[in-house]
């Protein structure tokens, strides 16, 4: 028999106090779900942004469509936060950044053979000397499978499962805007993102 954790009973927008797992879930979605679809305001208005001055216009990105590199996901993942929640498969950006590290290994060793692999030593390698050519197996199957997503543009459904967590921030746990939303999404999206 597995235990679930009782939910804090909140308030809905009637005034009525929600306790029961059903209609407290109802409200957490009715709330995150208002959220979501509220207006956005000026933001997405072009005639608010009109006569603003967005000061100079940034440079034209040269060639976005072209195929990605593995240097460019490598740096991406040099880029990403360590040690973040997992998402919603249990996974780790940490995941990445070890494929990151056994990479950069990888390509040390090739360079001198002899040496023995140090233990305790990372080898984080510059932007230039990152490598241009796949080393490891996860890397290869990594690879295969960004390239994939990027011919196809389109994500596998799997990935855009997306987990929202509720977490109390403070004052009256029984009223839902003293809870804020966090979303774990899949670390694989969040490198294609």
């Amino acid at each position: 028999m597995q235990l679930q954790k009782a939910l804090q009973p909140i308030w809905n927008l009637d005034g009525v106090l929600c306790v029961t797992t059903k209609d407290i879930l109802e409200v957490i979605t009715d709330h995150y779900d208002r959220l979501a679809n509220a207006d956005p305001g000026p933001s997405q208005d072009p005639i608010h942004w009109a006569n603003i001055d967005l000061g100079e216009e940034w440079p034209k990105l040269p060639n976005p469509n072209d195929n990605l590199t593995w240097t460019e996901v490598l740096l991406s993942i040099r880029c990403m936060n360590c040690n973040t929640a997992p998402d919603v498969t249990g996974k780790n950006v940490n995941v990445l950044e070890e494929l990151l590290k056994e990479e950069c290994m990888v390509k040390v060793l090739s360079e001198w053979p002899g040496m023995s692999r140090p233990k305790a030593i990372i080898f984080a390698l510059g932007r230039h000397d990152l490598l241009q050519t796949l080393l490891t197996p996860l890397g290869k199957a990594f690879f295969k499978i960004l390239m994939s997503i990027w011919k196809l543009e389109q994500i596998p459904e799997q990935w855009n499962k997306v987990l929202i967590c509720n977490l109390f921030k403070s004052r009256d746990p029984e009223l839902m805007v003293n809870y804020r939303g966090i979303s774990l999404i899949s670390v694989r999206v969040r490198k294609i993102e």
